[in-house]
This record gives C-alpha cells, sequence and structure tokens, in this order.
C-alpha cells in the first residue's frame, strides 16, 4: 500500500505536466505561432518600462550598386537607390531597415523576405544634387477636332541639372501613351535624344551629368 501511495505520488506530477504541455501545444496549433530562439551579439541591457529593445543576433557584409533615379512625372525629386546581393547563409526577414549613409541616419524605409542569393532594391534617400523640371510646352501643344475625331497634340520638356561640383551618372525615366482600344491611335510619337519605349511605353535614358550641367529632353 505504501508503495502504490509513492506511485501516485511520482505519476501525478507527470500526468499534470503532460496535461499542461497538451494544452500548450493545442493554444500554439489554434494561434499558429512560432517560436524562434538565437543567440544575441553580446550582452544587452533590456529596460524595465516594457518598451522594446532591438537585440543584435548577427551581421553580415554584402555588395551593394547604388544608383540615382528619376521620373519627374512622378515626382521632381530624384532619389538614391542600392541594388544589393544577399550573399549571406540566411534570409533577410521583412520589415522595417534603417539607412544610414557614412554614419549619418538618413531614415526608414521597408524590405520584403529576401532569401539566400536574392537580390533587391532599397531606397537611400533624395539626390538633393539634382534639379528636375517636367514642363508642357504650349507653343507645340494643341487640341482639334474633325467630325466626331479629336485630335490632341502633346510636347512634353523635361530637364535635368546637376547642381554640385562632382559629375552624376542619373537614369531618367518617362512614358509616352499607349492605346488599349481602336478608338484611341497614338501617331507621330518624337522622342529627343531619341529612345526606344517598352511595350508600356516606358522610356528610359542613361545619362551622365558633368558639374553643373543642364541637360534637355523631349516627348511629342
Amino acid at each position: 500500500a505504501a508503495f502504490l501511495k509513492d506511485l501516485e505520488g511520482v505519476t501525478d506530477p507527470q500526468e499534470k505536466r503532460q496535461a499542461a504541455v497538451a494544452q500548450t501545444f493545442e493554444r500554439v496549433q489554434e494561434k499558429r505561432g512560432t517560436t524562434a530562439h538565437f543567440t544575441a551579439a553580446g550582452s544587452q541591457t533590456v529596460r524595465t518600462d516594457g518598451k522594446t529593445v532591438r537585440v543584435p543576433i548577427g551581421a553580415v557584409s554584402v555588395e551593394a550598386k547604388p544608383a540615382v533615379v528619376a521620373a519627374p512625372e512622378l515626382s521632381l525629386n530624384a532619389v538614391r537607390t542600392v541594388e544589393v546581393a544577399n550573399t549571406g547563409r540566411q534570409p533577410i526577414l521583412p520589415g522595417k531597415v534603417l539607412l544610414y549613409v557614412e554614419g549619418a541616419f538618413l531614415g526608414t524605409t521597408e524590405a520584403d523576405f529576401v532569401g539566400p542569393g536574392e537580390s533587391f532594391t532599397m531606397f537611400a534617400g533624395v539626390a538633393d544634387e539634382v534639379k528636375l523640371s517636367r514642363t508642357l510646352d504650349r507653343k507645340r501643344s494643341s487640341l482639334s477636332w474633325s467630325g466626331k475625331k479629336k485630335r490632341m497634340q502633346v510636347c512634353f520638356v523635361v530637364t535635368a541639372e546637376n547642381l554640385s561640383d562632382s559629375p552624376v551618372a542619373l537614369q531618367l525615366s518617362d512614358r509616352i501613351p499607349v492605346s488599349e482600344t481602336d478608338e484611341i491611335r497614338v501617331l507621330n510619337v518624337k522622342i529627343q535624344p531619341d529612345a526606344r519605349p517598352d511595350t508600356k511605353g516606358i522610356l528610359k535614358w542613361n545619362i551622365s551629368l558633368s558639374p553643373k550641367e543642364a541637360r534637355e529632353f523631349r516627348i511629342e
């Protein structure tokens, strides 16, 4: 009898722990939660005010290809971008990215999931040294009617100017209209300097601006 009582005293706590573990797994499955453990890089101080504390878990250096791109139709601000290749063994998880250039904090942006070996493009701030404009040349633009047909002639002038004392390589983009109906025809398109649009009508010029140089582009 004494042995049975001792056995009950051992098995009861085990059964309670097993039941608690089973309930925990049921809750995890219901919420589809996932827990992962990482080793922090060095000791960290966690405050007691309930605020989130960033804990570094690793670092990797990757190659980056910087560029300056501009689309004056959408924005008169040229922006810096960085094409990054994830050469590490671990994926880059989606979330916020803090941007620093030469130690100066620029701001935050967002990144999607990037697997090992994949490339992605990151926003890296505004290129203040490039001045853009996009205006309508009214002398070469008109609107006329011929019976039930309406004819519209439009000419846009795009300028890009380098305000700095150093040369700037720039990818300039614009577009021409692309008709998706037989009732509208796009004719006599003139592009200066010459460029070939893609199937969506997007034009791209890869140019290099000398210090204080300004270039003009026309789409008519």
